[in-house]
């Protein structure tokens, strides 16, 4: 669309939207003004039916009060039997009678029942006992009624069906101390007190009374009225439901009720919905008779000024000549100009940028023109700037991710690589290509189990933190498969969207080498430690061994004496045996190898190993459960963890006078405040394993760092902090927890705690060797060492066996190939020259 067209489009646009508000603003201008008027009127009507009700209630009131003090009435009440009394009652009566404005009175005596009244036509001279009121009477329900309520007065709207008449009754108590005598009052004709309190001459005005309960008392309507409502049920009344319809108008009727009864305000004005239309409804409270004055005005009959449309239309008239002079000036100073700039405007739009906008208009349009095309030449200059970082912040980037010593891939939440780094397409030999055109990325990569990284990806997309770590073995280019740790996070865009997950592999397999490494370290520092304490015991058992040899051979003709000695020699043997086996199994370099296996029996036997690296000065002492407590690990790095354990209990009690180190070993029940410390620990029952220690202990600092890896309070060279770390690791892998209790200069205790199994543990027994004797068999047997070959032939020779012997694996190949058909078992040294046994 053209700017002109525009522009007289805008014009008509503004002309209607004036003349539209105009009319509006005149509409609204009338509705106010006439609203505003209502509401004077209304309050003012609200104020005036106020006062024209009350005026002849109250007067009336002010009279029965009076009447009710009279000494002559009191006494008539309190003894009706005395013809005295009731004589001078009933003259009062009658001298208020005439000056009631109904000329009219009742009085009712609580004491006997008993009902006077008289009328303006005096028809009930000499016989104003008119008769007695009874409970048993519905019609007499408001004497004992007004009894009940115990108030001062109340007015009250109903019919005596006794004297045939309706009547706005002014009921007032007499009473006499504390004793309520009776009520007496006067009343009001019905059609005479609706026609001065709610009658109006003025069309669109209603008016009605009605109680705090909202039941109608005064309606210009007799039907609607609700006599004798204080003495009926609630949901028995005609309220003003049968007028209002809308629940909300009833609501806020009730809510300015009570805001008037309060004494918040005089008046109370409200929008209703009456027989369909929108009335303004004002309320009054009449606190004297705890009535409320209703006064309904229908503002459209009471308008003060009719339509006013001549007002929009003169200013229509004079606003579209103004356009047409505006219009005339601005196609010569503006309009042209712009047209001339919107063009040079479109062309840059299409790409033409070889050119400066040229200059167009005069005046405030020339100035527009220049500062457009010095801002063309800025954005042009500005542009080509921007281009240029960007591409180099790109390179920098793109070579930044892809030297970094890391594999670097991100997918889309399908897993469709969006990017790779140079790194990982070098490591894993992969190209680029290939790993953007693959549905997945785990499909180009050797040994990828699609399934498991299709899994791993979708966690990562559904965790909360979306972050997932998982370790990966991936064969690289240099042809060995390496342990690549893969750490996927998920990538969030704008708007909390999700764009993909984003892929770091790190290659941790040197790592994973250093850490069997230092495990191995750690066992071969511990197997130095027994190694020392392992070698005054061997050396005791070879002294014993030789020592026996010797009274052996000076008993060589005394069968039982040297059998004796041979025995002992043989236990010494086999005890020098184990502790070799048991060096060799704690420094094998094995992986973890889990069993069933009693701990109880495990420590027992672990116990005399353990005395080797106890100095003697140092009282070294375990306390076992008699119940076995069987659980499921491994033998090898439980071994490590008590020699740990005892080498910091032996180190602290160095310099102790009377150091003592105590192991013990009971069946521990989990309790809530074990429970709590460690949520981890699901199983009831578990083993309690205690090392404690009077030594140096450790300073509260210290304490919260002790299983951290290389820490240590040990001098230069005694430690490597290593040792309480693996032993915390190895615990973990249990499935089990590790405490410690430490006073500085009292000692230290270390609490293992290790889940316990119901498998049949494996119970370490000395089983005594019994030697199978043979029948002629051939054994092959293979050993470098003559000594050995020798006498292990020898033996088995005694034991009726036939033996071929061989000096080394290739000297018993040849004689197995000799004698293939006639050897039956072969026994080879594992390491010899030339070929090995295994």
């Amino acid at each position: 669309m053209k700017l002109k067209t525009r522009f007289v489009a805008l014009m008509l646009l503004i002309l209607c939207s004036f003349s539209l508000v105009a009319w509006f603003y005149s509409e609204n201008l009338r509705s106010r003004i006439n609203e505003q008027w209502a509401e004077q009127l209304a309050e003012r009507q609200v104020q005036f039916d106020k006062h024209r009700t009350l005026m002849p209630i109250i007067r009336e009131v002010g009279l029965a009060l009076k009447m009710a003090k009279e000494p002559a009435l009191i006494n008539m009440a309190m003894d009706e039997s005395n013809p005295e009394a009731v004589k001078n009652g009933v003259e009062i009566l009658e001298q208020y009678r005439i000056n009631f404005r109904d000329h009219s009175y009742f009085a009712a005596f609580s004491r006997s029942g008993n009902y006077y009244a008289n009328d303006a036509t005096n028809q009930y001279a000499s016989k104003e006992l008119r008769y007695t009121l009874s409970r048993e009477k519905t019609s007499d329900d408001w004497f004992f009624a007004t009894l009940a309520n115990n108030k001062r007065y109340d007015i009250n709207v109903n019919e005596d069906s006794e004297l045939g008449v309706t009547k706005v009754w002014i009921n007032v108590l007499i009473r006499h101390n504390a004793e309520v005598l009776g009520v007496i009052g006067t009343g009001i004709d019905i059609s005479e007190f609706i026609n001065e309190a709610v009658d109006t001459v003025y069309p669109g005005i209603h008016n009605l009374l009605v109680n705090r309960d909202m039941a109608i008392q005064i309606h210009p309507d007799r039907e609607l009225i609700n006599y004798a409502s204080a003495f009926k049920a609630t949901d028995e009344n005609i309220r003003l439901d049968a007028l209002f319809k809308n629940s909300a108008d009833l609501e806020n009727i009730q809510k300015a009720m009570g805001r008037l009864e309060a004494g918040s305000n005089q008046t109370e004005m409200l929008r209703v919905n009456f027989k369909g239309e929108q009335y303004l409804l004002g309320i009054a409270y009449l606190p004297e008779i705890e009535w409320f004055d209703l006064t309904l005005m229908n503002t459209k009959r009471l308008s003060l000024f009719g339509d006013v449309n001549i007002l929009p239309l003169l200013l229509g008239v004079f606003f579209l000549m103004a356009v047409l002079l505006v219009w005339v000036v601005l196609n010569h100073w503006i309009l042209n100009p712009l047209t001339k700039l919107q063009h040079v405007m479109e062309s840059i739009e299409q790409g033409n940028l070889g050119a400066s906008p040229p200059l167009v208009g005069t005046g405030e349009i020339h100035q527009l023109s220049a500062k457009f095309r010095s801002m063309f030449e800025f954005v042009q200059d500005t542009n080509q700037a921007l281009e240029e970082t960007v591409r180099q912040r790109t390179s920098l980037l793109q070579s930044v991710l892809d030297n970094a010593p890391l594999g670097i891939w991100m997918v889309d939440r399908q897993g469709k690589v969006q990017f790779v780094n140079r790194t990982f397409c070098h490591e894993t030999g992969v190209s680029e290509q290939e790993f953007l055109q693959a549905d997945h990325y785990s499909d180009v990569l050797p040994l990828a189990n699609s399934e498991s990284y299709r899994r791993t990806d979708k966690e990562c997309l559904e965790q909360s933190d979306g972050v997932h770590v998982s370790a990966e073995l991936l064969p690289f280019i240099d042809g060995e498969n390496h342990l690549v740790e893969i750490i996927k996070a998920k990538v969030i865009g704008q708007g909390e969207t999700v764009l993909g997950i984003i892929c770091l592999g790190v290659d941790i397999t040197q790592q994973k080498k250093l850490e069997e490494q230092l495990l191995q370290s750690q066992k071969m520092e511990a197997i130095g430690t027994l190694v020392g304490g392992i070698a005054h015991d061997f050396n005791n058992t070879l002294a014993a061994i030789m020592g026996n040899l010797y009274l052996a051979k000076k008993q060589i003709d005394k069968k039982e004496l040297l059998n004796s000695k041979l025995s002992i020699i043989e236990d010494l043997s086999d005890h020098a045996a184990e502790m070799v086996k048991q060096l060799l199994t704690f420094a094998r370099k094995d992986m973890v190898s889990t069993r069933p296996f009693s701990l109880t029996s495990f420590l027992n036997e672990e116990f005399k190993l353990s005395k080797s690296i106890i100095p003697e000065n140092i009282s070294y002492s375990m306390n076992l459960s008699s119940e076995e407590l069987t659980i499921h690990g491994d033998v090898t790095q439980l071994q490590q963890v008590l020699i740990n354990l005892l080498n910091n209990a032996r180190d602290a009690v160095r310099d102790i006078q009377q150091p003592s180190i105590i192991c013990s070993l009971e069946p521990f029940n989990v309790d809530a405040d074990f429970s709590h410390r460690h949520p981890e620990i699901s199983t009831e029952r578990l083993a309690h394993l205690k090392v404690e220690d009077n030594g140096m202990g450790v300073s509260k600092e210290d304490l919260g760092h002790v299983f951290e890896p290389f820490f240590t309070t040990k001098a230069v060279g005694e430690g490597t902090g290593l040792g309480l770390s693996m032993v915390y690791g190895s615990i973990q892998t249990h499935g089990g927890v590790i405490e410690v209790e430490s006073t500085e200069g009292e000692g230290t205790a270390f609490h293992v705690y290790l889940p316990l199994t119901q498998s049949d543990g494996v119970v370490v027994e000395r089983v005594e060797e019994i030697a199978i004797e043979g029948k002629g068999e051939t054994i092959l047997l293979i050993d470098d060492e003559m000594s050995v070959r020798e006498t292990t032939g020898e033996v088995l020779r005694e034991l009726g066996y036939k033996v071929l012997l061989a000096a080394d694996g290739e000297d018993g190949l040849e004689k197995f190939k000799a004698n293939s058909g006639g050897i039956d078992a072969i026994i080879s040294d594992a390491v010899m020259p030339r070929m090995g046994g295994a």
